[in-house]
């Protein structure tokens, strides 16, 4: 884990806290040694898994797969994952057992990283370390091969298959479900455990920034006065989804053309419109011979201006 807890680790301590079995105890920031390292979550199984109704209401298809004691570390879209991470999770699961030597059994303790979406460097690592993995279906893996038993969550397959989970919010431009966003939104002002707001902490605006990108147009801009929605959309963003009517509504000819060079602006124009589209001086220069050839009716209406013109001299 890296030296400053980040909002994503913040918030996703809070949605297991509150989502996982209530068999399980979440533990943030737990401590390696007496050192300052911390893990990003402890996870522990305070009492036999009860199995159903209580499956937790977040990456249910996991806790069953934990033991005893597992040490979780998350990896976001913002700050994925990085070559040899993989070896200070290891690490900290030698140090657990090497201060917990007496307390633990064979199978006791696993080591479980989540990570926003599996890239290359992930892929790396395991292939150099003679990893052999095991798929458990929905976003699982099991990694075998190594010192600890190791779970692998891709959370973006995870919120591919399962809809309506709040992980989403975690996941790499997966849809969030409502229920998520609500949850998120309630508790995104509130201070953490030692009263820092949680604003303030790094990748904050990532993370907000997830939570917008998640709203429909019309959840966005719902409350917000007409005059500040230009503050708030870009002009593609105003404009996305209106027809040519729509967008040109309540201007008149001359902003309609303005920006548009003489080859625009007669764009589509039959011979004959595009006569009419002529000032009156040009007009006033066309032979007698190329007026008569054009249709009656556009023959006429450049014949009054014509004459209109020459009036006027």
């Amino acid at each position: 884990m890296s030296t400053r807890r980040t909002a994503w680790h913040y918030f996703l301590g809070l949605l297991l806290t509150e989502k996982a079995p209530r068999c399980f105890e979440i533990i943030a920031e737990a401590p390696v040694t007496l050192a300052l390292q911390h893990m990003d979550w402890l996870l522990l199984r305070r009492r036999p898994w009860s199995g159903p109704p209580d499956r937790g209401e977040t990456l249910v298809a996991l806790w069953p797969h934990l033991p005893r004691i597992t040490i979780g570390e998350y990896k976001s879209d913002s700050r994925q994952y990085r070559r040899g991470e993989i070896h200070r999770l290891l690490g900290y699961g030698h140090q657990y057992a090497a201060d917990h030597a007496d307390e633990l059994n064979p199978g006791d303790l696993a080591v479980a990283l989540m990570v926003a979406a599996r890239n290359e460097a992930l892929g790396d690592d395991l292939r150099m370390l003679g990893c052999r993995e095991r798929s458990l279906g929905g976003g699982y893996t099991r990694i075998k091969g190594l010192a600890f038993p190791m779970l692998l969550i891709d959370l973006t397959a995870v919120a591919a298959c399962d809809h309506g989970d709040y992980i989403a919010l975690f996941a790499h431009r997966s849809r969030v479900p409502a229920d998520a966003r609500s949850w998120w939104y309630a508790r995104y002002g509130t201070p953490t455990e030692d009263g820092m707001d949680v604003r303030q902490m790094e990748e904050f605006r990532a993370m907000q920034q997830r939570y917008l990108s998640s709203l429909t147009i019309e959840d966005r801009l719902d409350g917000i006065e007409p005059a500040e929605i230009a503050r708030v959309l870009k002009p593609e963003q105003r404009l996305a989804g209106l027809d040519a009517e729509q967008r040109l509504a309540g201007l008149d000819p001359e902003q309609r053309l303005a920006g548009l060079d003489p080859q625009q602006r007669l764009a589509g124009l039959t011979d004959a419109d595009a006569v009419l589209a002529m000032p009156d001086a040009v007009l006033a220069g066309l032979t007698d011979a190329f007026v008569d050839a054009l249709p009656d009716d556009v023959r006429d209406r450049v014949h009054a201006r014509r004459a209109a013109r020459a009036a006027l001299r």
